[in-house]
C-alpha cells in the first residue's frame, strides 16, 4: 500500500489530500495519506484569511487551463455539498469603481446615486437587524514590523504596464493587473455593458415583440436586484468587468474546514502541530529500503516559545511539499544537499472583515434565503493602494488591498499581528463606500507565497534537483511513481486555483494524466 505525506495543511495541501483520497477511494485502491502542519493554529495564514475571490478566465495562457479547471471544480464541489451554506460559495459580479468619476447626466435622476448620501438599507434584509446577532470577538490589535507597501499603482492610473499573466502580481502582488486587463476588455464593449444597461438595451430592442419585451423587462428587474445596492457610488462610476458565470466567492477558512473534515472521513491522518525534520532509510545499509520521514510534535509555552516533544516516523513513497511561503524552508530541511531549492518569497497582505446594515442578505438557513450573487469591487486610493471589497453570503464584507513586501516571515503565522495603520487605511475606504456605521468583525494579516516568475510551481521534482541525500521512492508493487512534488507560489490566486492544483497533484502522485496542462509551471 503506497504512503503519501503532504507537508502543509493549508488549502493547497488539503485540496491535494482531498482529491488523492477521493480518487483512490473511487478506484477501490488503498492508499495511506498523511497531512503534516506545524503551525499552532490551522488556517492561520492565507488559507483562512484571504478574500476567497474565484476567477475562471483572469489568467495568462500558461495558467489558463488550471484556472478554468479549478473554477469548475469549485462550482461542482459547492453544488454537490451545499457549498453556499457550508462555506459561502456564491457567484459574483465584479466591478471596477472609479471613485473620482466626474458627475454627468441628470443630477436629479433617481439613478444618479450620490456618494455623499447613505445607500439604501438592503431590501433583501429589511426584517433583519444587526442587534442581537452573535458577534465575533476575535478582533486583533497589535503592531507589525516592516513598512506598508506604497508602490502599488491603482487601476485606471497605469496604462503602460503589461497585463500579461506572468505580471498578475506586479504592483504589490495584488490582483490589480488582472483587474486592469478585465477593465480594458470591458471598455471595448459598447457603452452600457453592465448588467442593468444590457437588460435595458435588450428591452428597447424587443419593443416590437411583446413576449420578448416582457422577458427583457423581467431580466432588467432581476439585473437591478443584482446591483451592489450596498455601495455608495454613482452608477456611471461602476463598470462591470465580469458576470456571474466567470467569478465567484467563498469563505476560505470554511472551505478548508470542509476539505479537512472530508479528508478525515476518508481516512486521511492529520499530524498537527508537527514538524518534518529529516528523511532516512528503514535499513541504513540498503538504499532501496523503505524511505522514512521523521516527525516531531511541537507545542508552544505560555510565553510563546516553541518546544519540540515526542518524535515518530512515517513511511513515505511520495512527498508533496505544499507549505506556501514555508516551502523553501521545508525543502532545505529535508534536502540539504539540493543544489537549488525552490525560490518562493512571502508577501504580506492585510484585510478586515466588517458588517454593514446595507448588506444583510437572508442567510442560507433562512426560510427564504438570498439566492442572488455577491459582489467584488476593485478600485483605487490616492494613498497608493488598490482596495478590494468582497461581499459574502454571511452578511459581511471583506476589505483588502494593503500589502507589505518587507514584513518578516515568522515560523508560526500566529506570531504576526496586523498593523493598525494598514487596517485603518482600509477601514477609511470601507466607511466612504459603505457608510460610517460599519462594524469591525476582525482584522488580519496573512502571508502569500510569490515566485520570481509570478507563476506557481506545480511539478514532480527531478531527482537530480534533490541532491545526494535520501529521497522518497516508491517500493515495489506500490503502483505509484513515488518521489517529491512541489505545489506552491500561487500568490493572490491560491484560493482560486486550489482545487485544480490539488486534483492535478493528486493525479501526478498516482501516475495519471493530469486534468490540466501544467508543464510550464514545472521549473524554478
Amino acid at each position: 500500500m503506497p504512503d503519501t505525506v503532504v507537508l502543509g495543511g493549508g488549502i493547497i495541501g488539503l485540496s491535494t489530500a482531498y482529491y488523492l483520497a477521493k480518487l483512490t477511494r473511487d478506484a477501490g485502491v488503498q492508499h495511506n495519506i498523511h497531512i503534516v502542519e506545524p503551525s499552532s493554529q490551522l488556517f492561520s495564514s492565507a488559507s483562512g484569511k484571504a478574500g476567497g475571490f474565484l476567477a475562471k478566465d483572469w489568467f495568462n495562457p500558461t495558467m489558463a487551463p488550471l484556472g478554468e479547471l479549478s473554477f469548475r471544480l469549485h462550482k461542482e464541489l459547492a453544488e454537490q455539498n451545499d457549498g453556499r451554506a457550508k462555506w459561502g460559495y456564491a457567484p459574483v459580479i465584479s466591478y471596477s469603481l472609479d471613485r473620482y468619476a466626474s458627475s454627468h447626466g441628470d443630477s436629479d435622476s433617481e439613478s444618479n446615486r450620490d456618494t455623499d448620501s447613505e445607500p439604501p438599507v438592503s431590501p433583501l434584509s429589511e426584517q433583519r437587524s444587526l442587534e442581537g446577532e452573535t458577534r465575533d470577538e476575535t478582533q486583533r490589535n497589535g503592531h507589525a514590523t516592516g513598512q506598508v507597501n506604497e508602490t502599488e499603482v491603482p487601476p485606471r492610473h497605469n496604462q503602460n504596464r503589461s497585463s500579461a499573466g506572468e505580471d498578475w502580481m506586479e504592483a504589490g502582488e495584488s490582483r490589480v493587473v488582472a483587474v486592469e486587463q478585465r477593465l480594458a476588455e470591458a471598455s471595448e464593449r459598447p457603452v452600457g455593458a453592465g448588467a442593468e444597461e444590457q437588460a435595458a438595451a435588450a428591452l428597447a430592442l424587443a419593443n416590437a415583440d411583446a413576449e420578448a419585451a416582457a422577458l427583457a423587462e423581467e431580466n432588467a428587474a432581476t439585473a437591478k436586484l443584482d446591483d451592489p445596492l450596498w455601495l455608495r457610488a454613482k452608477p456611471h462610476a461602476l463598470q462591470a468587468i465580469s458576470d456571474k458565470t466567470t467569478t465567484a466567492q467563498c469563505n476560505p477558512q470554511q472551505l478548508c474546514e470542509f476539505l479537512l473534515n472530508s479528508c478525515l472521513a476518508m481516512g486521511v491522518r492529520l499530524h498537527h502541530p508537527a514538524l518534518a525534520t529529516h528523511l532516512y532509510h528503514a535499513d541504513s545499509n540498503d538504499p532501496a529500503s523503505q524511505t522514512m520521514l521523521k516527525l516531531t510534535n511541537i507545542s508552544k509555552t505560555g510565553v510563546g516559545r516553541t518546544i519540540r516533544t515526542a518524535s515518530y516516523e512515517l513511511p513515505v513513497d511520495s512527498l508533496v511539499v505544499a507549505a506556501g511561503c514555508w516551502t523553501p524552508d521545508a525543502f532545505r530541511t529535508l534536502f540539504p544537499d539540493a543544489p537549488r531549492p525552490p525560490t518562493i518569497d512571502r508577501h504580506a497582505g492585510y484585510s478586515v472583515r466588517v458588517r454593514s446594515r446595507h448588506w444583510q442578505p437572508a442567510p442560507p438557513s433562512a426560510p427564504a434565503p438570498y439566492a442572488g450573487p455577491c459582489h467584488a469591487v476593485f478600485t483605487s486610493d490616492p494613498s497608493g493602494f488598490s482596495p478590494e471589497l468582497f461581499t459574502r453570503v454571511a452578511s459581511e464584507l471583506w476589505i483588502g488591498g494593503v500589502n507589505d513586501s518587507q514584513l518578516p516571515l515568522t515560523d508560526d503565522p500566529t506570531d504576526t499581528l496586523p498593523d493598525p495603520d494598514a487596517i485603518e487605511r482600509m477601514l477609511a475606504v470601507g466607511r466612504e463606500l459603505c457608510g460610517d456605521d460599519i462594524e469591525v468583525i476582525d482584522a488580519s494579516v496573512c502571508f502569500r507565497p510569490v515566485t520570481p516568475t509570478r507563476k506557481p510551481f506545480i511539478t514532480r521534482v527531478d531527482e537530480k534537483a534533490l541532491g545526494a541525500g535520501v529521497v522518497p521512492q516508491a517500493q515495489a508493487g506500490a503502483g505509484v511513481p513515488g518521489g517529491v512534488y512541489v505545489a506552491a507560489g500561487h500568490g493572490p490566486w491560491g484560493i482560486s486555483m486550489s482545487l485544480g492544483t490539488g486534483l492535478v497533484v493528486a493525479e501526478m502522485v498516482l501516475g495519471r494524466e493530469t486534468s490540466a496542462d501544467v508543464k510550464s509551471l514545472g521549473k524554478w
